[in-house]
């Protein structure tokens, strides 16, 4: 029968193979990863594998890739990519399911992440509206709601932005 200073062991035997599979994921994250490679990349069965990253790490090894995939696109997203183009390199069929799986990880659609970049670079960065973009939004809605949503916020809480000057850096991007 296991006691308590097994699951210690398994724990410190395994760490430098997590550590590695956990770089093997980061380094590729394009690439279509699955139980199998993964599994067979570290040299054990897919059941103990799994049993013991999840016991290691506190989730799931595709829960975990799927979220490394997303906060991933996220940075992409940032630095100004495509949304379909991101979609495709990490592997979803469509950039619709890649916004499903975006908005149920962070609460907020691609789309936001990009207002919210456009708001701190070209407003002055600081984050006297980022609650503005926080709110619950289709996940469907386009750059251009999402605009006029912006500027309809903006006007109605009087804060003093230049409309004008907020509409040319919209042209403009």
């Amino acid at each position: 029968m296991p006691n308590k200073n097994d699951n210690l062991n398994i724990t410190e035997n395994i760490k430098p193979v997590i550590v590695e599979c956990l770089k093997y994921i980061d380094d590729n994250l394009c690439e279509p990863l699955n139980l199998d490679c993964i599994s067979k990349h570290t040299g054990y069965s897919k059941f103990y594998f799994t049993r013991v990253f999840k016991q290691y790490i506190g989730m799931p090894l595709m829960e975990y890739v799927k979220r490394r995939k997303l906060t991933f696109a996220s940075t992409d997203l940032l630095n100004g990519e495509k949304t379909i183009d991101v979609a495709l390199r990490y592997g979803y069929d469509s950039p619709s399911g890649f916004t499903k799986a975006f908005v149920k990880e962070f609460g907020f659609s691609p789309s936001i992440l990009k207002t919210m970049k456009l708001h701190f670079s070209v407003l002055g960065g600081n984050y006297h509206m980022s609650h503005i973009f926080l709110e619950k939004t289709d996940i469907h809605t386009s750059k251009e709601e999402l605009f006029t949503a912006l500027l309809k916020l903006i006007e109605d809480s009087s804060s003093g932005y230049n409309i004008s000057s907020i509409k040319k850096a919209y042209s403009f991007a």
